[in-house]
């Protein structure tokens, strides 16, 4: 179910769960990845924080995993880029305000979505619409929540974060912010928080959040299941 732009899981009795950094269409490497962890397609789950799409060579490849059962993701910011072309939402950065949804997502390494015809377009508007803006998962060891960029710094509490989404420009900062390199304190009313969004060469954590965007960086796409993250943030 979907409330306040959150979808919430139970607890997965029959497998694993797993979280995954930014797949950016490299759908190879993010399979590459299942396997070296065994993945069950039957059993265990993926919950992916955004960004499946553009800089890679896979977009349409990478998008199918959403039709998956064992595949759910938030909405990233180049997910974002897509829908604007369609029916802007989001507040105007201020550093390009002076461009067009279209201009704008080419900046982003968009271009292949405007060589696309109306109707591939489309589809892909239809599988990012209805994406969340944050996802909780219930797991053994507490519950995980994620969001694409990370919680904004004038953040401490998850709910409260929630709860002022109502704000075009908190959703905005929720995909957007570089809080990975200003965030000092523990986010309270959640166990960890998981990201993607800014790179990294390895996993960055700062108390119980966790930043998990590392291809561009070290070649390796991130996943890590929930019980290790609960563990990591144990060792501090």
């Amino acid at each position: 179910m979907t409330m306040q732009n959150t979808q919430f899981f139970t607890r997965n009795l029959l497998g694993r769960d797993f979280v995954v950094g930014d797949i950016h269409a490299q759908h190879t490497a993010f399979m590459l990845a299942l396997r070296e962890v065994r993945f069950d397609f039957a059993k265990d789950r993926v919950f992916s924080v955004g960004d499946l799409i553009d800089r890679g060579p896979q977009n349409k490849l990478a998008t199918q995993l959403l039709a998956q059962r064992w595949f759910f993701a938030v909405r990233g910011n180049h997910e974002q880029l897509v829908l604007d072309q369609f029916a802007p939402e989001r507040v105007i950065l201020r550093d390009r305000a002076h461009l067009t949804p279209r201009e704008s997502h080419i900046k982003s390494d968009g271009h292949w979505f405007f060589e696309l015809t109306p109707t591939e377009q489309r589809w892909y508007y239809r599988q990012f619409k209805a994406l969340p803006y944050f996802i909780e998962i219930d797991s053994d060891a507490g519950r995980v929540g994620l969001c694409h960029a990370g919680v904004p710094a004038e953040f401490t509490d998850w709910q409260t974060m929630k709860a002022k989404s109502v704000s075009r420009e908190i959703r905005e900062a929720v995909l957007r912010n570089r809080s990975a390199n200003s965030q000092n304190n523990a986010i309270s009313g959640i166990g960890v928080t998981v990201h993607g969004h800014t790179g990294f060469k390895d996993i960055k954590q700062v108390n119980n959040s966790f930043w998990i965007d590392t291809f561009k960086k070290s070649g390796k796409i991130t996943l890590l299941e929930l019980n290790d993250l609960f563990a990591r943030a144990r060792r501090l």
